[in-house]
């Protein structure tokens, strides 16, 4: 039997067309054709993760129409958003409550932070990764219906952090749950930022790392 052709070959990685009996013995026992099938293999699967790393068109419209409404306000009406934002301050730092609780801090470990104000608390959990950090966190405001996910969520380096590297800033959105996570992130001092889908913006300065 010849080569198996790439028309053939396409269709079974592409289109799901089965080989018959004789293509597959033949792939099989030909090194040519079994080095072209793995080849192809791995670039359809890469293909295919590829396809699911991209933004749906939802979301991509829902950020071009952020985008838009961003830049077309005026000076005023940004003034304005920014009076409007939660500010919130922190209520409770793990490290700080373990000694009163007789527990001794372990260095190398994570602690959790609670931010809160009088709409929305936002309860974060950091976790050391190598040399760097993550941050598991987690909106909860007292009326869903007031603040709504899902949550731009903006990290931003400030002080001596942002004159360092201008360039550690770090964005992601958050589950519809209102939980979302944030990696490899280098000690420091940052603020934190979520934007929701409806409500007022959700601010944590001064957020230090570790």
């Amino acid at each position: 039997m010849t080569h198996l052709l790439d028309t053939r070959l396409d269709a079974y990685l592409f289109d799901a067309v089965s080989l018959t009996q004789d293509e597959s013995a033949h792939v099989d026992a030909c090194p040519i054709c079994r080095a072209r099938f793995d080849a192809g293999i791995l670039l359809r699967d890469e293909l295919q993760i590829a396809r699911r790393s991209q933004p749906t068109p939802a979301q991509t419209a829902r950020y071009a129409r952020l985008f838009v409404e961003e830049h077309s306000q005026s000076v005023g009406q940004r003034l304005a958003s920014l009076l409007q934002s939660l500010r919130l301050g922190l209520v409770l730092d793990t490290r700080q409550a373990a000694p009163a609780l007789g527990v001794r801090g372990v260095a190398g470990f994570g602690h959790r932070l609670l931010y809160s104000s009088d709409q929305v608390d936002v309860e974060l959990l950091l976790e050391p990764e190598g040399a760097n950090w993550y941050i598991d966190g987690d909106v909860l405001p007292f009326e869903p219906d007031s603040i709504t996910a899902p949550y731009l969520v903006e990290l931003q380096g400030s002080g001596s952090t942002a004159q360092s590297s201008a360039a550690l800033r770090y964005h992601v959105e958050s589950a519809t749950s209102g939980r979302f996570r944030l990696m490899d992130i280098p000690p420091g001092q940052y603020d934190l930022s979520l934007t929701p889908a409806r409500g007022p913006a959700i601010e944590i300065p001064g957020l230090s790392i570790p």
